[in-house]
């Protein structure tokens, strides 16, 4: 009998892609070297940052061990990145174990909403020190 997958599955699914995605880009940094670095349309149009500016400086700076430059430049990088991590070793365990423990870190919304928090706050600083 065929065990039905649950939304945890497709999310562990689509966070070891995800992961394979960002590993893939990390041999192609180091591989080609530092990537351009366009502007960001919002800001060269509208003169404000928009929620993502700093996201690929943070990545970058974030391969190259720099960890608060890369908090500097947006920290939903580095808060994405951690739980991803977290949540790829504890669900790769307990599926390796084949246990279900209450201790590995399930997906809720609330991590999504914790990332989108993050996102927002950091544009609306970024804003707000701007016109200070």
């Amino acid at each position: 009998m065929k065990k039905e997958k649950n939304l945890n599955d497709y999310v562990y699914i689509s966070v070891i892609i995800t992961v394979l995605v960002l590993i893939m880009f990390y041999i192609i940094y180091v591989l080609i070297g530092k990537p351009p670095i366009f502007n960001c349309w919002i800001y060269e149009n509208f003169g404000i940052y928009c929620p993502g500016c700093g996201c690929t400086r943070a990545l970058i700076n974030l391969f190259q061990g720099n960890i608060i430059k890369s908090l500097y430049y947006n920290p939903t990088v580095l808060y994405a990145v951690i739980v991803l991590i977290i949540y790829l070793v504890g669900n790769t365990i307990a599926k390796v174990l084949k246990k279900d423990s209450k201790y590995i870190l399930k997906y809720t919304p609330i991590l999504i909403y914790v990332g989108i928090f993050i996102l927002i706050g950091t544009c609306i600083v970024k804003n707000l020190l701007k016109i200070i």
